[in-house]
């Protein structure tokens, strides 16, 4: 039986590279998310996509690469700083830039601050708007004075490049393939999408050192764009089986699984196997009920790849929903719980476990299988659990059936149930295809 053993030294390297990227100011294109590509080509082999400022990706238009420049905020009043830039998360991505004196009054409405968490710095975006904005702390909104005027020297650079997509690839990607999604943008954010990168990363390595049937894609993109462009070059979907995003899984709170945009897509059943051989009290919702990432990008009409998502999003039920730090500058790995994250790996690893070891049973007999003459009867008396599992197995084997669909239909471990096919497989009553 194909197994995987969680590998420390490849978790701590994976954590090592998230380290050195989660400060750079990555936007979906430009300096900062180009910087973080450097760093993973570094480290793992990947290939990169690029796709020109510009270009329409199926309904889509590539923006323009942002760098940024500088930052100051002063108090002509008073003639004290304000603000400089001193946390990515100060300005907005893809802000423009602006040189001028404005009143208190005026600043306040570019300030926004983060609501549910006190003294932190909310993360901000305008990607697809010419204008800016800067982060504050409610102590630092509340200090503007709206009749002094302030001078503000914010400059950005907006210019023509390219959007970058990661793709590492454990084997042949000509052979079936299962894709594991993560977003790279997203600055001084580490459960809200670097945590993904990390696990991508970790998956990578371990995988990699495996023989295995299949191919496992990692992809390493900006958000949402990313997967546009991506699935806008069909011979990039051409061997996707089905695809798992990732990411808040560094969290305390319940694993939360969202499904695919069918509930009877195979992929679904891989994870709900999956937390029922490690015991664990994954919670599910349906497509679209949790949280919205790029698993609806491959979901949707025209691409219609079996994508789910595995988080530790509360769900919308929830005041801090999806969890309390989230778009937050308290977003960091010093705030994160290690513990769980290995949790979720140990889950994605059984994912993969369960996905090598999935056959389609064919049955070799008729009738039912006189047990005892091949060594492989359970006495009702000694073991009546598994004297009804088997029983139930051959019952179920009227047609060709995958061992997860076994699994899935009795309600039992997919471990268990493969584990008794094997046997009868030794015996020729039944044939793995």
């Amino acid at each position: 039986m194909f197994k995987l053993e969680f590998n420390n030294s490849y978790f701590e390297q994976s954590k090592s590279v998230c380290h050195d990227i989660i400060n750079l100011h990555r936007s979906i294109t430009g300096k900062g998310i180009d910087d973080a590509f450097t760093h993973l080509k570094n480290f793992i082999d990947c290939n990169i996509h690029e796709y020109k400022s510009g270009t329409k990706c199926l309904d889509w238009i590539i923006p323009s690469s942002w760098e940024f420049n500088t930052l100051k905020v002063v108090n002509i009043t008073t003639g004290k700083d304000f603000i400089t830039f001193d946390h990515p998360l100060r300005v907005a991505s893809h802000s423009k830039s602006f040189h001028g004196i404005i009143s208190g009054s005026n600043l306040k409405k570019r300030c926004s601050f983060a609501g549910q968490v006190i003294n932190a710095l909310p993360h901000q975006y305008l990607y697809y708007n010419d204008d800016w904005r800067l982060s504050v702390t409610q102590d630092e909104y509340r200090s503007i004075v709206e009749s002094d005027d302030y001078l503000v020297d914010l400059n950005t650079t907006l210019y023509d490049s390219t959007l970058k997509i990661a793709e590492s690839n454990s084997k042949d990607s000509n052979s079936p393939t299962f894709a594991f999604l993560s977003h790279l943008c997203h600055p001084a954010q580490f459960n809200d999408g670097l945590v993904g990168v990390l696990t991508n990363i970790y998956l990578y390595k371990l995988i990699t050192d495996q023989k295995t049937r299949y191919n496992y894609k990692f992809l390493f993109m900006p958000e949402t764009i990313g997967s546009i462009a991506y699935c806008s070059n069909t011979s990039n979907l051409s061997n996707i089986l089905s695809c798992i995003f990732t990411e808040m899984t560094a969290l305390s709170s319940t694993l939360h699984l969202q499904r695919s945009n069918d509930d009877n897509d195979f992929i679904n059943n891989y994870a709900i196997l999956a937390s029922k051989c490690l015991q664990l009290n994954m919670k599910s919702s349906p497509f679209l009920g949790v949280i919205r990432n790029d698993e609806k990008v491959f979901n949707s009409p025209g691409i219609e790849i079996p994508s789910i998502s595995i988080t530790r999003a509360l769900g919308r039920q929830f005041k801090n929903h999806p969890f309390k730090n989230y778009h937050t500058s308290f977003d960091t790995m010093e705030n994160a719980n290690f513990n769980k994250l290995i949790e979720a790996l140990l889950l994605l690893q059984k994912i993969i476990e369960i996905i090598e070891n999935d056959y389609v049973i064919e049955r070799k007999f008729s009738g039912i299988p006189m047990l005892s003459r091949h060594g492989l009867f359970y006495s009702p008396k000694e073991n009546r659990s598994m004297y009804n599992l088997t029983e139930k197995i051959a019952m179920s084997l009227d047609k060709p059936l995958k061992i997860s669909d076994i699994a899935i239909k009795l309600d039992e471990n997919f471990e268990t149930v493969y584990s008794v096919l094997s046997s009868w497989k030794s015996k020729d009553l039944v044939t793995f295809i």
